[in-house]
């Protein structure tokens, strides 16, 4: 989070090799610009692609993972992240406009053009953000609660013009691989069958692989691997433990075997990754 505040503002650049990234949650609101090229965009099992010239507006709590489209040519975004419990103090305006966005748990994503309407407007107030937070003039905070204020009117008010559409495609799965997903996250370093993942959202095993296909684009067994190795990065990266020790701590039996599953994953040993990342 920001030194000041939990407002983030993240500068990614993609290109056809990047490594894809793992579905995820936060207890933040995400808005993403495409600066050029395209991104295909997965946000609680629905797939879309968002392109330069367009926001993308993710609410909070809502599974999503974000992927270059694989095209030649390099993609590049800015998120800018916030919790809005941080920012909207007042209680009524909180309750009457932050808390049915969200706890709707059909408004899961819009997206707009920067160009015109809500869009713009959003496009407008995220520059000036972005100017305050790196300049950080006298008496900036003031300003940037007022920015965050605006950003968020807007969202109520596409909220309130898409209800309709929102309420009609919620997909009641979604609780039951948040279920499933939040136990690989608890459990990872734990010795995991799939009959596990699948007992965690109550359903079958096919039903289960079929959940996660949908929903991360990944097998269970390869999601928590996945999982498993964002987790080793960290390790690497934070600790002095040897890899032997890091592989069993990230759940995996067999060192040998993690090794093999970090090098195919990002075309490089744990040492080798080790000693090129770490400062």
């Amino acid at each position: 989070m920001n030194e000041y505040k939990p407002l983030i503002i993240e500068d990614d650049i993609y290109t056809a090799s990047s490594h894809d990234e793992l579905t995820h949650w936060h207890n933040c609101f995400e808005i993403i610009e495409v600066l050029d090229g395209s991104f295909q965009c997965h946000v609680d099992g629905d797939s879309f692609v968002v392109k330069k010239g367009n926001l993308c507006i993710i609410n909070r709590g809502h599974m999503h993972r974000i992927l270059n489209e694989k095209d030649p040519q390099q993609c590049r975004k800015k998120a800018l992240i916030f919790n809005p419990d941080f920012f909207i103090k007042d209680k009524d305006i909180y309750t009457r406009y932050i808390r049915p966005l969200l706890q709707d748990r059909a408004f899961s994503h819009i997206q707009f053009a920067m160009n015109s309407g809500i869009g713009l407007d959003l496009f407008s107030f995220i520059k000036q953000l972005e100017v305050l937070y790196k300049e950080r003039p006298v008496g900036f905070e003031m300003e940037s609660y007022g920015l965050i204020y605006m950003i968020i009117r807007r969202l109520y008010l596409a909220y309130a013009m898409h209800q309709d559409h929102f309420q009609s495609s919620f997909d009641e799965n979604i609780q039951i691989q948040r279920k499933m997903t939040t136990y690989i996250y608890k459990q990872y370093a734990n010795k995991i069958a799939l009959d596990d993942i699948a007992d965690a959202g109550q359903i079958s095993r096919s039903t289960c692989i079929r959940l996660f296909k949908k929903y991360t684009g990944k097998s269970p067994v390869d999601f928590l691997n996945s999982y498993r190795l964002e987790r080793s990065i960290e390790l690497l990266l934070t600790t002095n433990q040897q890899v032997t020790e890091i592989s069993y701590a990230c759940g995996f039996n067999q060192p040998s075997y993690f090794n093999r599953l970090f090098l195919k994953e990002y075309q490089m040993t744990p040492n080798q990754y080790r000693k090129e990342n770490k400062h």
